[in-house]
């Protein structure tokens, strides 16, 4: 059995609305955080840091967040031992005092060393002396990565003696051929190249992207004049992309060190869709193989599923702050599997609704780019609405089947219909859309059937070409109609179809043409 130490519960002091419970969870292997910006996912993870580093700070978005130990003091002392070191320089041996240290990934991190008494792991456990083992012991397990340090995980770091324990990332790679190994494993599927720690700079070790493989170990970690062609032919990563640097920082970092509570701060940055997923795949492999709690905040739907492809019982929490309220919930991991196994809702990319405030679902493409268009113009002074994904489904016919699963995810998810769907025979489908009680929805039904009446007497194709002025003296019922489904999120073209909106700036023999 394996030690522990992982997130095991958390409880944020929001819920899934104002009026519901703080959301409680437990967190699995891995956790992603995911909704629109500014909605609270990056100081989410901040909190967490804190707490893990025993600091004692005032939590905004977590009310409670619950650290599973190992089972006993002897287990921490059996952990600790990957950080045990010498007393610095300078200082004599203490009886029954030991000194631990914890390399740096980056080179402006600061450095982490203390010294404690020897049976004082024991001795905390036994008392139950939490805040001492998240300052002494949590923190040590404890890494949290974001947009500001990706890039130096794999800057130049000093070398030195290499009998010592690893004083940084590169350096403890240098030492561990296996983990080099799954590290290059990771680069060659991913970019066709091979990952190596170039010791031949003498004062730094350099991460160095080869077009083969190392032949032997002297010729990746000799200095000899082999060693040296082989490291001076491949590229130090610093010349290459962002992403490429980015994506190898991150694997290097999470494989490199024993942590067992990863914190990472949007992952996918600088990443493209296909990289996106093959990150998230590793990462999520290495915690549920470490069983470390991996928790992580992401805008990317790619990220996401290249997670689920190691871990499909991952946790997905969706957070979202809006006009001064804020929300958690927990997204339930079969759900989002149907959003990626159905074609309709995978070819409509229905998964990045998750990142944003809300989804507007059209009918057909053209009526999605038209819609979209108009928006983007619109907010150009302020008009338009915020940080919504404007997609599309088959027909009208569809438009319920990606409506409902978003809003069981809860993303505010609104339909839009031509005006004469009101009167098709296959309206049953849109009922669903709308949340009344039995007698509530009875009502609206006769009130649609009685436009239903009106729409027929007055022809498809006027409805179709005029809306609401095709009714005459039933317009104002079908206006009052429209309204009602509006407030269900279920909107109707008051002018008829997408095209008449434009009917005063385009003739109509063009009309034909749009979309």
């Amino acid at each position: 059995m394996k030690d522990t130490l992982r997130i095991e519960r958390l409880r944020f002091v929001a819920g899934s609305a104002p009026d519901q419970p703080p959301l409680e969870i437990e967190c699995p292997n891995v956790t992603i955080l995911v909704g629109p910006n500014s909605a609270g996912k990056s100081q989410t993870l901040r909190e967490i840091e804190a707490y893990c580093s025993g600091l004692e700070v005032s939590s905004v978005l977590l009310d409670q967040i619950e650290i599973a130990m190992p089972q006993n003091g002897e287990a921490i002392d059996r952990m600790m031992m990957v950080y045990r070191t010498e007393a610095p320089q300078g200082q004599g041996v203490q009886p029954g005092i030991l000194w631990f240290f914890r390399p740096r990934s980056r080179n402006n991190e600061q450095e982490l060393r203390t010294q404690i008494q020897s049976t004082s792991f024991v001795d905390w456990h036994k008392n139950n002396q939490i805040l001492q083992l998240r300052q002494y012991f949590v923190r040590f397990f404890t890494t949290r990565l974001d947009g500001r340090t990706r890039f130096e995980l794999i800057d130049p770091k000093p070398t030195g003696d290499l009998d010592r324990p690893p004083e940084n990332l590169l350096w403890h790679l240098f030492k561990s051929k296996k983990i080099r190994e799954a590290v290059r494993k990771f680069t060659e599927q991913a970019f066709g190249k091979f990952f190596v720690v170039d010791p031949t700079g003498m004062t730094t070790f350099r991460v160095r992207l080869s077009n083969r493989a190392p032949k032997s170990d002297t010729e990746e970690q000799a200095l000899d004049d082999s060693a040296r062609r082989f490291d001076g032919d491949a590229p130090i990563i610093q010349s290459l992309g962002d992403g490429v640097q980015t994506s190898v920082g991150l694997v290097a970092a999470v494989l490199g060190l024993p942590d067992k509570i990863i914190l990472i701060d949007e992952p996918e940055a600088f990443l493209h869709p296909t990289l996106a997923r093959r990150v998230g795949k590793v990462l999520a492999k290495a915690a549920r193989d470490r069983e470390a709690s991996l928790i992580m905040a992401s805008h990317s739907s790619e990220l996401l599923l290249g997670c689920m492809q190691s871990e499909p019982n991952l946790r997905i929490v969706r957070l979202t702050y809006t006009g001064g309220l804020a929300s958690a919930r927990s997204l339930d991991p079969t759900e989002i599997r149907q959003l990626m196994n159905d074609p309709l809702l995978r070819s409509a990319h229905s998964l990045r609704a998750l990142f944003h405030r809300g989804a507007i679902i059209c009918e057909a493409d053209a009526d999605r780019a038209f819609y979209e268009e108009v928006n983007a113009r619109m907010s150009a002074d302020d008009r338009g609405i915020e940080d919504c994904i404007f997609m599309n489904a088959q027909n009208w016919q569809t438009i319920p089947r990606l409506v409902e699963p978003l809003r069981r995810l809860g993303v505010p998810a609104l339909a839009v219909f031509d005006f004469d769907v009101l009167m098709s025979k296959d309206f049953a489908s849109i009922w669903q859309l709308v949340n009344l009680d039995a007698a509530s929805l009875h009502g609206l039904q006769e009130e649609r059937a009685s436009i239903k009446l009106a729409m027929e007497k007055a022809g498809r194709a006027n409805c179709k070409k005029l809306g609401l002025d095709a009714l005459g003296s039933d317009k104002s019922a079908a206006e009052d109609l429209l309204s009602r489904f509006a407030s269900f999120g279920v909107m109707f073209v008051p002018v008829g179809e997408l095209e008449c909106w434009l009917k005063t700036k385009i003739p109509d023999r063009f009309q034909s043409k749009i979309g």
